[in-house]
């Protein structure tokens, strides 16, 4: 009998009740022990549930034991098991050992025993020592602690009681320890304290000393004895790694990505740092620098990212119509990005998705959903959404404004019921069998293909399990295969996708040619999860080498040593996508998103243009200071073009949204500000801007948060934000970009990150303290960077440090200065160059402050008053250097300007019927003002008593007709003084500032306007011109300033004083702007040639620079408007109902002269007002100054209008608008369209007879 000894042994009535076959293989096989433990555990809880690798790994231990029992016969020289049968056949006799044979033989049969082949006692026959060997192990495996799981198969009783097992076992135990050779191993055997040791010890230190663990049995197994076994059998060292690598499979713990999981613990920056060195050390050498050369435009990308069904239902929310398809995106929003400074939009979710996958996600609990945007059935622009042609006309549309479309591309997979799985299915990773016998595919197909189905693994169903594969069936052959999820081993897998093989040559070169198809049509891809389809974790995921698996279940016993790995994938798959995209699509930026400390790797190595910088966003947000500018310095120490080709964003699709991390204050401000201002391609994410919170699932089709934009967020972001992303080419490069230690108290502020970047002649420096505490110091050198430029080869890298100063260019000497100004705040700062070349930059920050200063420009002091401003200011800033230099000298016209306005504003503010408190002194007050200005002008002869007692009366008449007015509205006007009336501007919006004190703002534009209006009569002799001289002298005198700080002074909010002082210097130069004996074409000339080449009123109108063209704001333009009606009426109101015609009809022509000018600058100033048709001007006004004709229709500038449109619950709804787009009223719900729009046609009908009530609403109890 030539049966070999068996390591592993089941009882016979283990295959009785449990239906094993009687050929069941070996144990150690995963497979066999999946079967084994499977039919065990169907009758268990799961807490006794038994795991297949503990099986696997039980059987391998005890052939180990078995081993180790030859390895000492070796050893000693002598057949021990034969002596020990001759001692136990002396002491207890031969009868009753054949007795504990056959006993074990019966209850423990193997295969040729079960199958009736031969009887046990046959088997027993010559085959004493080997039994007795095995009658070794079984008592081992008893007594070992960690196989206590399992004693349900090997459990000894029966032979404890019914034979003289024990006993034998005893004196084995005995004849080993004292008669029995004691050997030396090479090295003495841990917690073992003689060199000699015997068999027994040797055999039972290893539950000894790991009773409870069998993978730290295994572990110990392969340490110690992998050598020894090796040399008889070569297999058992690998089978040891794959022992260890089965038990991880099954016990580590995974994250899954769910909303209330936490995510894995994101690496450290020294993790970071080990990342590269791991690389280099696995490789045995230094990855070569292949970085690929950028295109002049990659640089300066700045990215925003948009879920696609998402944004598409939100602007049909906005836009108030179906907008599903890519073609129906309105131009405004493509014109809003651009605006924004946004170079490329990427579109997440465009391609064709699978149906299966759509079809899953709504059995498992959203009825609304969609597949996930990267569970793909083709690359092929989605129908829902236009397709190509839709595309197409987006991509052209954009272009025009400069933006890029961006795509992703998911390398690594395709969605369930992908075109490749139904017609390439050898393009996957797969089997021909489940690789767990509990998996069953039951549940509904999820294919539409008659010929193929696809079928999830039951368990996903009830998320009682998340299997690792589904099955495919072929319909037509009657094949089964069970293809991989896609998985990266982090979490679960991605269950409706299936994984790509990238071993296989026809699949890589397939996926390829995808990637160079989609590289036509989008210059900037996003690759998903390049991660994992790094040569390292295709090897470690898919084909682990032994003792380095467990990552996906079940992939480990399909492992491969690194040698066979290397020669199945030689190089590095994205490698050779990015060489075939530089000669075959060059246009094109690849972005790879990327983690696990590949980020260097992937573009100094791989080639890759950008790759994902999850440090940015995580160490950031946890304010882990520290480990940012250490990754930073690490990076630019070891190659600083890395730091370059970073992706940094506050949020991607799969983490939470930006305002949830960082907060809509200065925090989130400031993180803003480093993403838009480091080296690397900032990436906005999708509702970002806006302060969105609802994180958008990618199976969306639309949003379920019901926001509006945050008004004010959007307003900063316009102020801090988009003039830096508009200045990207500042910020890209890393050629002069330098990183500061910020000092305070001698150490490192780590939470402060101050540096400078340079771009031909213009410098950036900029600072943000990444905390709550105020910082104060001082940086001066920079920290340690590679300089490429000055090295002779790679191999001795030239490292240096530079000055701020010289960093910045600045020069040397005592009379040179620089001054900067911070674009975030709007003030200037200005820094001694001597200083700066000395001590460096001294500057404090507040919690979470950033300050970034992009006007850098140096002064020359030839007569000290740079020093002297330099010296009075501390270190503090100041809107603007020269302007407070020059409001230095200006203080002798300033101080009794300061006193006349105040005197001025407090007779109006008062209840007393005061005109001026002290006629006297204001005579004074005025006079000193009027001498001091007039020596200013080196105008005209003035007679400036006469000139002061003009100014002291009118301004007299003024004040007393508004404080009679207060009293009776039904005063009539002064001639020749503008102000405001209850009446409504004609045709016209109020202006949009909400006003706190309509009143005090009133007496603030009025008392500015009396204490400036006449300065022009200071240089004109004959009184012509005088309201545009007197403009000329505001500006030149800088008395918006002054007149700004009284305004403050005397309780008007920020905004309100800088909107009067804005007033009083149109109401000083536009007065006169209506000319009743001029032509209507030549005041509409007039009216814009004076308007559209006025700094002031350019920058009231927001006027801004978008592709080359200057535009200006309607809404701010038609509050100008307004201000010109009002000054006609006030000055020309005795002329009647003709000049308010009039006046009606040339501010309605200017409104519809900008309509056609599409409210650009240039277009409205080239407009040829000559023979253009008057609009209706034969009105018949009422005595409130409105048209009370109704035969006269709004013009289509006013375009008022009735919106219809249905809600979210089915119900019609309707809204008046007015002509600046705002929401007057809406309506209530009507069950029928045709209601609405009988409703409609009665307030049409009747509103203009309806009676204004006031009503005082009592609330309620």
């Amino acid at each position: 009998m030539n049966a070999p000894q068996r390591s592993f042994f089941l009882r016979r009535q283990i295959f009785l009740v449990y239906h094993l076959q009687h050929s069941l293989g070996d144990l150690q096989d995963l497979n066999t022990a999946r079967v084994v433990t499977s039919k065990l555990n169907a009758n268990r809880s799961p807490e006794q549930s038994i795991r297949a690798s503990d099986l696997s790994a039980g059987a391998l231990i005890l052939e180990s034991l078995g081993g180790i029992i030859t390895w000492y016969k070796r050893k000693a020289g002598r057949d021990i098991m034969s002596e020990s049968y001759q001692t136990l056949r002396n002491r207890i006799g031969e009868a009753a050992l054949q007795k504990t044979f056959l006993a074990f033989v019966e209850q423990f049969p193997p295969e040729i025993v079960l199958n009736g082949q031969v009887t046990p006692r046959q088997y027993i026959e010559g085959r004493e020592n080997v039994l007795l060997g095995e009658l070794t192990l079984l008592r081992l495996a008893n007594e070992n602690p960690a196989f206590a799981p399992l004693k349900e198969l090997f459990d000894d009783t029966h032979l404890v009681q019914h034979t003289p097992y024990l006993q034998v076992w005893e004196i084995l135990q005995t004849y080993w320890a004292s008669k029995a050779p004691r050997v030396t191993t090479d090295d003495t055997l841990e917690d073992l304290h003689h060199e000699e040791t015997d068999l027994l010890e040797i055999l039972t230190h290893l539950f000894r000393r790991y009773p409870h663990s069998l993978a730290e049995q295994l572990a110990y197994l392969r340490g110690y004895w992998g050598h020894r076994l090796a040399d008889l059998n070569p297999s058992f060292v690998v089978r040891f790694l794959r022992g260890e690598d089965y038990i991880r499979e099954e016990t580590r713990p995974f994250f899954p990505m769910t909303p209330d999981a936490p995510p894995p613990p994101f690496p450290t920056s020294h993790d970071w740092q080990k990342g590269m060195r791991a690389i280099i050390e696995e490789d045995g050498a230094d990855e070569p620098e292949a970085f690929s050369e950028d295109l002049d435009w990659m640089p300066n990308v700045v990215m925003i990212a948009k879920s696609t069904l998402v944004w598409l239902y939100q602007l049909s929310q906005q836009y108030g119509r179906e907008i599903s398809r890519l073609d129906q995106i309105p131009d405004e929003e493509l014109n809003k990005l651009r605006s924004w400074g946004i170079t490329t939009l990427w579109f997440i979710g465009i391609w064709e998705r699978s149906k299966a996958s759509e079809r899953f996600k709504k059995r498992m609990g959203n009825p609304e959903a969609t597949a996930s945007a990267y569970s793909l059935y083709d690359y092929e622009v989605a129908a829902s959404l236009g397709g190509r042609e839709a595309f197409l006309n987006l991509k052209a549309r954009a272009w025009k404004r400069g933006i890029r479309i961006a795509s992703d591309m998911v390398p690594n997979h395709t969605g369930l019921d992908g075109d490749w799985v139904l017609h390439h299915p050898d393009r996957f990773i797969q089997l021909p069998r489940s690789p767990y016998p509990s998996y069953s595919f039951t549940h509904e197909d999820l294919s539409d293909d008659p010929h193929i189905g696809i079928f999830m693994e039951d368990h996903y169903y009830d998320r009682t399990d998340a299997a690792v594969v589904f099955k495919r069936l072929d319909r037509r052959t009657g094949e089964e295969r069970y293809l991989y999820h896609g998985n990266d081993g982090t979490g679960l897998a991605w269950n409706d996708t299936a994984q790509i093989n990238f071993l296989n040559p026809e699949a890589k070169e397939a996926v390829i040619q995808t990637i160079l198809r989609v590289a036509r049509d989008f210059p900037v891809i996003r690759l998903d999860a390049a991660m994992v389809l790094a040569k390292r974790h295709i090897h470690r995921l898919w084909f682990p080498e032994p003792g380095k698996g467990g990552d996906v279940a079940s992939r480990s016993e399909h492992g491969l040593t690194k040698a066979e790995f290397e020669e199945a994938m030689p190089e590095e798959f994205w490698r050779e996508v990015v060489d075939r995209v530089a000669a075959e699509a060059p246009d094109t930026l690849l972005l790879a998103e990327a983690f696990w400390m590949l980020e260097g790797y992937f573009v100094r190595t791989l080639g890759m243009h950008r790759v994902y910088n999850s440090a940015f966003m995580h160490m950031l947000r946890d304010e882990r200071n520290d480990e940012f500018r250490q990754q930073i310095a690490s990076t630019l120490e070891y190659d600083p073009e890395i730091l370059k080709r970073y992706v940094n964003f506050l949020n991607n699709p799969d983490e939470k949204t930006a305002v949830e991390q960082f907060g809509k204050g200065d925090k989130y401000f400031g993180v803003t500000t480093l993403m838009l201002t480091l080296p690397g391609l900032p990436m906005i994410g999708h509702g970002q801007i806006e302060g969105f919170s609802e994180k958008y699932g990618m199976e969306y089709r639309r949003s379920y948060y019901n926001e509006t934009p945050d008004v004010h967020l959007v307003a900063r972001h316009e102020k801090e934000i988009f003039p830096l992303a508009h200045k990207r080419y500042l910020f890209a490069e890393v050629t002069n970009f330098r990183l500061y230690d910020f000092l305070q108290n001698g150490e490192v502020n780590e939470s402060v990150l101050a540096f400078t970047n340079r771009s031909e002649k213009e410098r950036a420096l900029v600072l943000y303290n990444n905390s709550y505490h105020r910082a104060q110091g001082v940086f001066r050198s920079s920290v340690k960077y590679r300089n490429k430029q000055r090295e002779t080869s790679p191999e001795n890298p030239h490292i240096e440090t530079q000055h701020v100063a010289e960093a910045l260019g600045l020069k040397k000497g005592a009379h040179w200065f620089t001054i900067f100004r911070d674009q975030i705040s709007g003030l200037e700062y200005l820094r001694s160059n001597t200083v700066v070349w000395g001590r460096g930059f001294l500057m404090t920050l507040n919690g979470y402050q950033s300050m970034v200063f992009t006007e850098i420009r140096e002064v020359e002091d030839t007569i000290g008053l740079y020093r002297d401003l330099h010296d009075s200011l501390h270190g503090h800033g100041v809107p603007n250097v020269e302007e407070e230099i020059k409001l230095r000298q200006l203080r002798p016209l300033h101080e009794p300007f300061v006193e006349v306005l105040s005197s001025l504003f407090e007779a109006f503010e008062t209840d007393s019927p005061h005109y001026i408190v002290q006629p006297e002194t204001f005579t004074k007050t005025y006079g000193t003002f009027i001498r001091e200005a007039a020596s200013r002008t080196g105008g005209v002869e003035v007679d400036f008593d006469g000139l002061v007692r003009d100014i002291q009366q009118f301004s007299e008449s003024v004040i007393a007709y508004e404080h009679r007015r207060n009293q009776d509205s039904t005063v009539p006007l002064l001639d020749d003084a503008p102000g405001w009336g209850n009446e409504e501007p004609i045709e016209h919006p109020e202006p949009e500032h909400p006003y706190l004190d309509i009143k005090k703002f009133r007496n603030a534009t009025l008392a500015g306007w009396l204490s400036v209006n006449q300065l022009g009569r200071l240089t004109s002799k004959n009184g012509r011109n005088v309201g545009h001289k007197s403009r000329g002298f505001i500006e030149a005198w800088l008395l918006d300033k002054p007149m700004y700080r009284v305004f403050r002074e005397h309780g008007l909010s920020a905004e309100d004083a800088g909107v009067a002082v804005v007033y009083v210097c149109l109401l000083t130069s536009q007065k006169n702007w209506y000319k009743p004996n001029k032509t209507n074409a030549i005041i509409w000339q007039n009216v814009t040639t004076d308007l559209f080449n006025d700094p002031l009123a350019l920058q009231y109108m927001d006027a801004h620079e978008w592709g080359g063209v200057r535009y200006f704001r309607k809404e701010r333009f038609e509050e100008l408007l307004h201000l010109l009606g009002v000054l006609a009426r006030r000055q020309h109101h005795q002329q009647g109902s003709e000049t308010t015609a009039r006046v009606h009809t040339l501010l309605s022509g200017l409104s519809e002269f900008a309509q056609k000018a599409a409210y650009r600058c240039d277009a409205i100033l080239e407009t040829n007002f000559s023979g253009q048709e008057p609009l209706p001007s034969e009105i018949t006004p009422d005595n409130s100054g409105f048209s009370t004709d109704s035969s006269i229709k709004p013009t289509s500038t006013m375009a008022y209008k009735f919106e219809v449109y249905q809600d979210k619950k089915g119900e019609y709804r309707f809204r008046f608008k007015a002509s600046n787009g705002q929401v007057m009223f809406a309506s209530q719900g009507y069950e029928q369209k045709a209601s609405a729009l009988k409703s409609i046609e009665s307030i049409q009908k009747n509103a203009g007879e309806a009676v204004v009530v006031e009503v005082e609403e009592k609330n309620e109890a």
